[in-house]
């Protein structure tokens, strides 16, 4: 009995070759045309949409910063510059420190994303990637999770290279992010995205809103309420310059006769548009360049008031801010009065060349050159209260570049209260 279903198998061959046959026949052409077409498309896929890592460069403005692993127990500490930070790498700035993560692109090196951390913040690289060969047409990607504190980025699309895909995540939601300036921060309170320039795409849980230039998006602790507003009231015009430079602004040169004057003109990089101070000419002579504004505000009802801007410095002869630490190639002034009317005036001025051993930087910030630098002040109202100064009326706000010979860029200024 155990031999009669074999045997009957072998008939059943013997009796029908032409069919196994052709099921052979059918059964190899469709694998066949499987590997007709997933060969073909893995190699697409493989072309066009692998990627590979393009890790972002950590500069530390100040203080230590710490790198490692989220809830890793030793973390290495960096003072300067770290040329590679891998995926899931976590930086943590404390009390003091403050660093920029940049990452590359661009077909002759542009920087495509600038990111500021603040003091007190925790960031994590989630993705850095490119795609592997040239031909493909995916964007980079950039991808952030902003576990606590407070950044601000600047996207920028370079010429002649592809886009990157821009996403911070926090705990409530994420941010998607196109080209622009934007400031965001999270804490258990909840998230908020600011939008100083472009369009960021703001999710929290199941919702999401679109937020424009001048616009805010806040998230709820529980992710699930989603508000958007005006940014806080800027009392600055024409501060993005999308504008001529008289509407709003009085031109003032310093310079010795008969030697070149220094310039300030209103130039295109990329989408935004910057007030670009240079001059050029015999060195060891000094020069300065103001655009200035007349406010006349009174502020007395604010808690609040910061400023922000975006410098590139390109060159600067004078190293520092100059033998007194009063001439950086880009400087701000506010000029306002107290409650008791006596009036004062508050700088803050940006370099990248070291001084020399005994000039002093008073006011003075170093940054690194030819890369955008997001710069927000400290709330100026409590700052200056420490000093017992309680402004009361705005008068003016004076930029200009000051030195030798200099070149330097200001962008999206803003003097924001609230």
């Amino acid at each position: 009995m155990g031999l009669t279903q074999p045997a009957a198998k072998q008939k059943w061959h013997h009796k029908n070759p032409e069919r196994v046959a052709w099921m052979v026949m059918l059964a190899s052409f469709l694998i066949f045309c499987a590997m007709a077409v997933a060969i073909p498309w893995s190699i697409y896929n493989y072309v066009y949409h692998s990627t590979v890592v393009e890790p972002p460069e950590l500069r530390v403005i100040r203080g230590t910063v710490l790198v490692g692993p989220l809830g890793d127990k030793n973390p290495v500490g960096v003072t300067g510059v770290r040329p590679g930070v891998s995926e899931g790498s976590a930086i943590r700035t404390d009390e003091i420190s403050e660093a920029v993560l940049v990452y590359p692109g661009g077909v002759h090196g542009e920087k495509k994303v600038t990111v500021l951390l603040y003091n007190n913040a925790t960031l994590v690289v989630e993705k850095a990637r490119k795609p592997r060969f040239g031909r493909s047409k995916d964007p980079d990607q950039f991808i952030l999770r902003l576990v606590s504190g407070r950044m601000r980025t600047t996207v920028e699309h370079a010429p002649a290279s592809r886009p990157v895909e821009t996403v911070v995540y926090t705990p409530q939601g994420r941010a998607e992010l196109d080209e622009g300036s934007y400031s965001i921060s999270a804490d258990g309170d909840g998230t908020t995205v600011l939008v100083r320039l472009g369009v960021a795409r703001v999710f929290g849980r199941g919702k999401g809103v679109l937020a424009a230039s001048n616009e805010r998006v806040e998230i709820s602790a529980d992710g699930s309420g989603l508000s958007l507003k005006p940014a806080a009231e800027n009392l600055i015009r024409n501060g993005d310059f999308s504008e001529p430079l008289p509407v709003g602004w009085q031109i003032k040169k310093v310079f010795p006769p008969k030697e070149n004057p220094p310039d300030a003109r209103i130039i295109a990089v990329g989408r935004r548009r910057a007030l670009f101070f240079s001059r050029r000419g015999k060195d060891k002579q000094h020069t300065e360049i103001s655009i200035i504004q007349s406010l006349n505000v009174d502020v007395q009802d604010y808690e609040e008031m910061r400023i922000r801007m975006d410098v590139m410095l390109k060159q600067q002869s004078l190293a520092g801010g100059g033998m007194l630490g009063s001439e950086y190639p880009v400087m701000i002034q506010i000029n306002f009065s107290d409650v008791y009317g006596h009036d004062h005036s508050w700088y803050h001025g940006f370099y990248y060349r070291d001084p020399e051993d005994d000039w002093p930087t008073t006011n003075g910030e170093k940054i690194l050159p030819f890369a955008w630098y997001p710069y927000e002040s400290e709330n100026l109202v409590k700052l200056l209260e420490k000093e017992n100064i309680r402004p009361a009326h705005i008068q003016s706000i004076r930029i200009y570049a000051s030195g030798w010979n200099y070149q330097s860029l200001v962008s999206e200024v803003e003097l924001v209260v609230q």
